[in-house]
């Protein structure tokens, strides 16, 4: 089995540029541009006095949030297709996300880092933090007598293959001009943050 290793840090589906205009709306490859949605997105993990939890906030643009509880923690971290699940709708004001149930049961906040849910009678439940999950692979070096296609030096094992901002692959159909057999592949990417797109005119990893 031939082995082959794609070796670099970042590769983005959109040219080159901090902001971009797309189909449906604007794709930001710079995390410093951008704003305050893609602060509060991503994975929050922790406990109420009788579960862990798991919550995914999804941003949709203009300060709007879609949020969705996973009972077990976040899916492949403990819960699985089938178990309990909560949803809410969230908006930004002032710095703070407040949060409405879809069962009108619970309702949340997000700031600072934090999202803190409360019951319907506004007891405090839980308190859930974010957290950034990360490959156990993120960052591995080529093992001994691979092939490195791609190190952020050179886009020269490509057709089609261009590098933008430096050192980074655009996903301009670049096609490898080795002729490869059976291989295990290593691939790093970010995709572009697309808050106000939808479904796979989002940016997306498959």
């Amino acid at each position: 089995m031939q082995r082959f290793c794609f070796v670099l840090s970042l590769l983005f589906v959109l040219p080159s540029g901090a902001l971009v205009r797309a189909a449906g709306g604007e794709a930001f490859t710079d995390a410093a541009s951008a704003g305050p949605d893609f602060v509060v997105q991503g994975d929050y993990v922790g406990a109420s006095s009788e579960s862990k939890w798991g919550v995914q906030v999804i941003a949709l643009g203009d300060g709007k949030f879609d949020v969705v509880g996973y009972k077990g923690g976040l899916p492949g971290e403990g819960w699985k297709r089938g178990d309990e699940s909560k949803r809410g709708k969230g908006e930004l004001k002032d710095g703070t996300v407040s949060i409405k149930s879809e069962d009108g049961e619970w309702s949340a906040t997000i700031k600072d880092g934090a999202l803190t849910v409360v019951d319907a009678n506004g007891q405090k439940v839980a308190e859930l933090k974010k957290t950034e999950r990360k490959s156990p692979t993120l960052g591995a070096k080529a093992p001994a007598g691979a092939t490195v296609l791609f190190d952020g030096s050179t886009a020269d094992n490509f057709v089609n293959g261009k590098l933008i901002e430096g050192n980074l692959l655009a996903a301009s159909n670049p096609e490898s001009k080795l002729k490869l057999g059976d291989h295990t592949l290593h691939i790093e990417f970010r995709t572009p943050f697309m808050s106000k797109s939808r479904g796979q005119a989002r940016g997306n990893s498959g």
